[in-house]
C-alpha cells in the first residue's frame, strides 16, 4: 500500500504556493508540542481494498489540517493544498495514484489553543497501488 500520508507531505513541502507561508512546517501524523502556528497535519483517516481481494488498489482518506492564527492565511493554504492534491494523479517512485477527489474543506475556530486558531482541514479520497 502506498503511504499516501508520506507521499502528501512530501509533495506540499515541494509545492511553493504552499511552503512560502508553511516553509518545512508540514508534519506527517502528528505535529510537534511546541510547532508554532502556521503549519499543516497531514494525517491518514482509513484504508481499504478498492476492490477486494485483488491486493494491488487500495482507497485512502487523508486530511491535511491546517493550523494559522490568521482565517485567511488557513482558507489560503487549505485551497492551495486542496488544489495540489487534486493534481498528483501520477506514477512515483513508490507507487501511482490512479485518481484524487476533494471530499471536503471544513473551517474550525479552534478555542483549545491560545490563541484561537483558525483551522482548515482538507479531506482528500486517493487510489493508489505500489509500483
Amino acid at each position: 500500500m502506498v503511504d499516501t500520508v508520506a507521499l502528501l507531505v512530501r509533495e506540499l513541502l515541494a509545492n511553493p504556493g504552499v511552503s512560502a507561508v508553511l516553509g518545512d512546517r508540514v508534519y506527517g501524523g502528528s505535529f510537534p508540542e511546541d510547532a508554532a502556528p502556521p503549519f499543516a497535519v497531514v494525517r491518514g483517516v482509513s484504508h481499504s481494498l478498492t476492490a477486494p481481494p485483488s491486493m494491488e488498489w487500495w482507497d485512502s482518506t487523508v486530511t491535511i489540517d491546517i493550523h494559522s492564527n490568521d482565517p485567511i492565511e488557513s482558507i489560503s493554504v487549505a485551497t492551495k493544498a486542496a488544489v495540489h492534491a487534486a493534481s498528483l494523479e501520477d506514477v512515483y517512485p513508490e507507487g501511482a495514484v490512479a485518481s484524487v477527489r476533494l471530499r471536503d474543506i471544513l473551517s474550525i475556530e479552534d478555542g483549545a489553543f491560545t490563541p484561537t486558531r483558525s483551522r482548515n482541514i482538507v479531506t482528500v479520497a486517493i487510489t493508489a497501488r505500489n509500483n
